[in-house]
C-alpha cells in the first residue's frame, strides 16, 4: 500500500534498477533511495526497471524488454494514483542503441505523471554519437529527452550530453561515496611481496581490460593482476580464462568475477595499485573514487571525465589517449619500478577523495540538489 506524503514532504520517484546485477549506476540508485528514505523532507518511491536482470542481457533488444516498458508505465500510473509526484529522477540509459530506444519509448509514457522530470546522466557519450545516429532515432531520442525539465550530470564533461539532449537547465553533481577505508599495516609491508595490480569493472573490449592484458605481456617486472567484475556478452569467464592462457598470462593473472560490496573493499585493501584502462562511455569512474578512498596509486587515461575525478596531478600516472597498449605497458612498468613513492601517491589520492568525494554527514549533495529542484 502506498502512503501519501505529508503536506511538507517532497514526493520523489527514483527510476532505475537496484542491484543485482552490480554496476555503478545500480549502486548509486540503491544508495540514493536509502538516503531519501531516511530524510524527513522526502517521501520516495522506487520505479523499478527490470530491463537488464543480469549482464548477459545487457544492451540486447528482446520481447521481455518491450513487455517491461508496459510494466514501468503501469507502475508509474499506480504510483501517481496515490498522490502527485513532485519529481521523477530518470537514469539515462547510455549512448548505445538499445538503451536509447528504451529511453525514447519510455520517457513520453511517464512524463505526464510527474510535475518535474529530471534526467540523470551516468554514462557519457550521447553527444559524441548523436551525429551518427540514423535520422529517426536521432530525432525521436532528442524529442524524448527534451521532455525533461532539468538534467544532472556527474562531471563538467558530461554536460555536453545534456546540451545535445535539448535540456536547458543542467546541474553538475559529482558522485560521493561512504568512506569505508580502514587503516592497515598492509600498505607498509608491500616492499617484500609481489606487487598486486587491481582491475575493477565489467569485462568487455571498451573497458580496456584486453588492452591491459596485452600490455602486461610486455612488462618485465613481476606482478599479480586480479580482474574483478562480471563478463559482458560476448565474453564469459571461460572465454576470458582461455584468452588469458593463450597470452601466456595464467601464472600472473587471476579472474575473480563479481563480488559483493564488502569483498569489493577487500580487493581494494589487498591491492597495491589500480589500473583503469577504460575507453568506454565514462562520465564518473566510480572505481577511481574507490581507489582514492583506499589510498591506491592509479594508472588511467585522460579520457572523458577521468581527469575531473583524479585531478590534474594524481597519485600515479594519467596517460594521453592514443597508443593504449604501449602506453599501458610503459605506465605499469614505471609504477612497478617506483615502489618508494606508492605511499606518497596513495596519500595524494586519499586527500583528494576526502575533499571531493567522501559522503558527508547529513543530507548528501544529490539529495540536496533534488530538494532544491523539486521546491522550485
Amino acid at each position: 500500500m502506498l502512503i501519501c506524503p505529508k503536506n511538507d514532504q517532497i514526493r520523489v520517484v527514483v527510476a532505475g534498477k537496484k542491484p543485482p546485477p552490480v554496476g555503478g549506476q545500480n549502486l548509486l540508485i540503491a544508495e540514493l533511495i536509502k538516503d531519501l528514505q531516511k530524510d524527513e523532507k522526502f517521501q520516495v518511491e522506487h520505479l523499478d526497471f527490470s530491463f537488464t536482470k543480469d549482464w548477459k542481457n545487457a544492451r540486447k533488444l528482446n520481447f521481455s524488454k518491450i513487455f517491461e516498458l508496459l510494466n514501468v508505465w503501469n507502475s508509474i500510473r499506480r504510483i501517481s494514483r496515490s498522490g502527485k509526484v513532485d519529481l521523477l529522477l530518470f537514469p539515462v540509459g547510455g549512448p548505445q542503441k538499445v538503451p536509447l530506444i528504451r529511453d525514447t519509448l519510455l520517457l513520453p509514457l511517464i512524463r505526464p505523471y510527474c510535475r518535474k522530470l529530471v534526467l540523470h546522466f551516468h554514462a557519457a557519450g550521447y553527444a559524441r554519437i548523436y551525429g551518427n545516429l540514423f535520422t529517426l532515432l536521432r530525432g525521436f531520442s532528442k524529442s524524448a529527452y527534451s521532455l525533461a525539465d532539468e538534467a544532472i550530470v556527474m562531471t563538467c564533461f558530461g554536460s555536453e550530453d545534456a546540451v545535445y539532449a535539448g535540456v536547458k537547465k543542467i546541474h553538475v553533481c559529482p558522485n560521493v561515496i561512504v568512506d569505508t577505508y580502514a587503516p592497515t599495516k598492509l600498505k607498509t609491508e608491500i616492499r617484500n611481496s609481489i606487487p598486486r595490480i587491481l582491475y575493477l569493472g565489467h569485462v568487455y573490449e571498451e573497458k580496456g581490460v584486453f588492452d591491459l592484458l596485452n600490455a602486461l605481456q610486455k612488462v618485465k617486472s613481476h606482478f599479480r593482476l586480479r580482474i574483478v567484475g562480471d563478463c559482458l556478452t560476448p565474453w564469459t569467464p571461460k572465454k576470458l580464462l582461455d584468452w588469458i592462457a593463450e597470452k601466456g598470462l595464467s601464472n600472473s593473472v587471476e579472474y575473480v568475477g563479481c563480488v559483493n560490496l564488502s569483498k569489493r573493499d577487500d580487493e581494494l585493501l589487498k591491492a597495491d595499485f589500480l589500473v583503469f584502462p577504460s575507453r568506454a562511455h565514462e562520465s564518473f569512474g566510480l572505481v577511481l573514487a574507490e581507489a582514492m578512498m583506499w589510498k591506491l596509486p592509479i594508472v588511467t587515461f585522460d579520457w572523458r571525465g577521468n581527469k575531473e575525478v583524479v585531478g590534474e596531478n594524481p597519485g600515479g600516472v594519467i596517460m594521453p589517449f592514443g597508443d593504449n597498449v604501449t602506453q599501458l605497458a610503459s605506465a605499469v612498468e614505471y609504477v612497478l619500478k617506483n615502489r618508494d613513492i606508492w605511499l606518497q601517491w596513495g596519500e595524494i589520492n586519499r586527500e583528494r577523495f576526502l575533499q571531493k568525494f567522501r559522503k558527508p554527514e547529513g543530507r548528501p549533495p544529490l539529495a540536496d540538489l533534488l530538494l532544491q529542484i523539486a521546491s522550485s
